[in-house]
Parts: structure tokens; sequence; C-alpha cells
């Protein structure tokens, strides 16, 4: 009986400490990765892609480096483009903006994962085109990790979606 209460009180100390350890870190990612500064990259100026944790969408002709993919062209002004991607990426969950803003033609936003609050952050800006309509470069990387699962491409992918449905029901 006193081994059963031994191991009992090693194993709630254990769970505890595990719990206390989860909390820390949970506290403190509350707090890293809010670096607007370091993570508000252009996206036309990233000039390498880390493909396991980066996801780059780009005009090839304006992209310092090779895109992943090339993003669609829009029937609407640069403007027009940002504004809607900004509600977005705004309506998306634990998701908001970290730098810029839309009306500067370039914006940075943070979404953090689910349960462990990871930040990304994800950067866009709205290129016009010689014929009046509008396209976009989109650079999204995750922080931490050496492997983002293919969370990024999803994401982009996502939010390119909803941007294109967005924008051809205004038209």
């Amino acid at each position: 009986m006193a081994v059963r209460k031994l191991v009992g009180r090693i194993f709630y100390t254990l769970l505890a400490l595990a719990v206390f350890a989860y909390g820390l870190l949970a506290a403190q990612l509350f707090v890293i990765g809010e670096n607007p500064v370091e993570f508000h990259v252009d996206p036309l100026t990233v000039k390498e892609v880390q493909q396991r944790y980066q996801y780059l969408v780009a005009p090839k002709a304006a992209a310092a480096t090779a895109p992943n993919v090339e993003g669609e062209i829009f029937d609407a002004t640069p403007r027009d483009v940002m504004i809607a991607f900004d509600e977005v990426a705004m309506s998306a969950p634990r998701t908001k903006l970290a730098a810029g803003s839309p009306t500067d033609m370039w914006a940075t936003y943070v979404q953090r994962s689910k349960y462990m609050r990871f930040p990304d952050y994800i950067s866009v800006t709205a290129i016009g085109t010689p014929d009046g309509r509008a396209t976009v470069a989109v650079f999204s990387q995750s922080i931490y990790g050496a492997n983002d699962l293919g969370v990024n491409k999803a994401r982009i992918d996502l939010w390119l979606g909803q941007l294109s449905e967005a924008l051809n029901e205004g038209s």
C-alpha cells in the first residue's frame, strides 16, 4: 500500500510538473514571435524560399526569387485587392494585423496555431498590371520548427481562393 501511495505521488508530481512546463511554454509563446519589424517582409524582395516552412506566391517577373506559384490576376485595382485580402485574413481564426496596413499596400499578419500558439507571419502586397488589373505577392513563413507540414501552402491557397471569390462577387 505504501508503494502504491508513493507511485501515485510521483505520478501526480510529474503530471503537475508537465502541466507547469506546458504553461510556461504557452505563456512564453504569447510574447515570443511578436516581432513585426523582423517579419514584416516585402514578398517581392524575399531572396530564398525555404520550401519546408515558407511559401511564396508572386509574379515571376517581379519577384527576387522563384515563387512556389504565381498568383491570379484580378479585375480590380491593387487597393481593392488589398482591402479584400485584409477582410479574408482578418476573418481567419487567431489572426491579427501585425504591421503595415492595406492602405499602405503592404501588410503583415500573424496567425497563431490553435493549441501551441506558434506564430506564422503572412506578408502581402498588391501589384498593378499594365492593363489596370492587379495581382498579389504573398509570403507566409513559420517561425518555429523545421517543417510546417504544408500549413503555409494550405493557408495561402485557402486565403487566395477566398480572395478570388470575394473579388468575383464584387464584379
